[in-house]
């Protein structure tokens, strides 16, 4: 897996986190699968702008350089509180045809950014502790496909 890839998946782990906690509170409480559809039903104002977003980042860490991927993770929280907090105004002038006090967005904002640097420590760590071994997928993936266009006579 090349260090690009692995950067992209790292995206749902938030998502993959937030389920898990459903998954163990619903069953720890003893809720039954109505109170799971009920959370993600509920949670469209969270759900809905967080894979947009991971979409557009999905799109723009493609085949990006190591260094390139570390200054994206040191910013892409910021971006993430910013699209949260724009989304969510979009999504409550069209539910409730009012905005929330100003006050209450620059929370959300805040709270949203922090969330996302939280969910970004664990791939962070995990990419910068198998750097090397990522380079090395990378340098087999060149090999293979330079010895497949040998092979197929391009």
């Amino acid at each position: 897996m090349t260090q690009s890839r692995f950067f992209q998946w790292s995206l749902f782990f938030p998502f993959l986190v937030w389920c898990s906690a459903l998954l163990v509170f619903s069953l720890a409480y003893r809720q039954g699968a109505d109170f799971i559809v009920t959370n993600f039903t509920t949670a469209y104002r969270v759900l809905v702008p967080y894979l947009i977003f991971v979409a557009a980042v999905w799109k723009l860490a493609k085949n990006k350089s190591y260094r390139l991927l570390m200054l994206m993770a040191s910013v892409l929280p910021v971006a993430w509180g910013v699209f949260f907090t724009l989304f969510y105004v979009v999504i409550t002038l069209l539910t409730e045809q009012t905005i929330d006090k100003w006050y209450i967005l620059c929370i959300m904002a805040f709270w949203a950014t922090i969330v996302g640097y939280l969910a970004e420590i664990v791939p962070f760590f995990v990419l910068k502790t198998f750097k090397e071994a990522f380079r090395g997928d990378q340098r087999e993936e060149a090999n293979l496909t330079s010895e497949s266009t040998v092979a197929s006579g391009v």
